[in-house]
């Protein structure tokens, strides 16, 4: 009997099939692998972004002013040169949002400093801070070093919106008066590499822009209605030094300057 069988050339044409769908099979399913974890990497960022945000937001909305001593509650500004943009951005405020828990003045009255910093060879959103009552010339000021809050966050601006001429403007040069809104926009690290950065704009309200801004003009007496809390009070020399938890990075700067790059 004639046996029946497959000839070599059919077994080729089938193994170059069966390599071509697997081929496609493969590649199909790495596409949607690396769509799935580009998706999720993108939601993971912009989570992070709306935490740094919440926190952010946070510190904004609980800035203390007492008008007993506006020279103590000074807003500070210092627009970036860089790019993306590195503004600089300082207030008192109560909130513990941005501080390491084992912070000296946790709970009391802290001036924070926010920016765009180098440490460890990482650039990121760092915070330094100090009782909002501390002379900046002191020697305790000159040892706080900033912190890294998030190296994904690569710039930092902010825009104020000026009450007397109804329209946002790029600085904030009256710093004895606090800035009714201010939108502040987050640079965040690209997806890819050598892709565009990407932006989180949100607009801040500060409560207590009012009273500063009736002190600044002159409507209501320094000191008419409102006194420092107990918690205000200048720090003890006496007490333990002001050092922040393993912190890395340049020293601080006084209220006025701007922390070098």
């Amino acid at each position: 009997m004639r046996r029946q069988g497959f000839t070599l050339l059919e077994i080729l044409l089938a193994l170059s099939i069966l390599a071509i769908m697997s081929v496609m099979v493969f590649g199909s399913f790495r596409s949607i692998v690396e769509s799935v974890t580009a998706t999720e990497n993108a939601m993971e960022s912009l989570h992070h972004g709306e935490i740094v945000f919440e926190q952010l937001v946070s510190s904004l909305r609980s800035a203390a002013y007492f008008d007993s001593n506006p020279a103590a509650f000074t807003f500070l500004h210092e627009p970036g040169l860089g790019t993306p943009p590195d503004d600089m951005l300082s207030w008192v405020t109560g909130t513990m949002a941005f501080l390491p828990p084992r912070y000296p003045t946790r709970q009391g009255l802290n001036r924070i400093f926010l920016s765009i910093e180098e440490i460890d060879g990482q650039r990121g959103l760092a915070v330094s801070a100090y009782p909002h009552l501390l002379n900046p010339e002191d020697d305790q000021v000159e040892e706080i070093e900033p912190w890294m809050i998030s190296p994904r966050v690569k710039g930092l601006r902010a825009r104020f919106y000026d009450m007397r001429t109804n329209a946002w403007v790029e600085e904030w040069e009256d710093e004895r008066q606090i800035p009714q809104v201010l939108e502040i926009t987050l640079f965040l690290e690209p997806l890819e590499e050598r892709g565009p950065v990407r932006e989180l704009v949100r607009r801040v309200e500060i409560p207590v822009a009012r009273i500063s801004r009736e002190v600044r003009r002159g409507r209501r007496a320094v000191g008419e209605s409102t006194a420092a809390p107990p918690e205000a009070s200048a720090p003890s020399r006496e007490g333990p030094a002001l050092r922040m938890p393993e912190p890395r990075g340049a020293p601080a700067s006084p209220p006025n300057q701007r922390r070098p790059q």
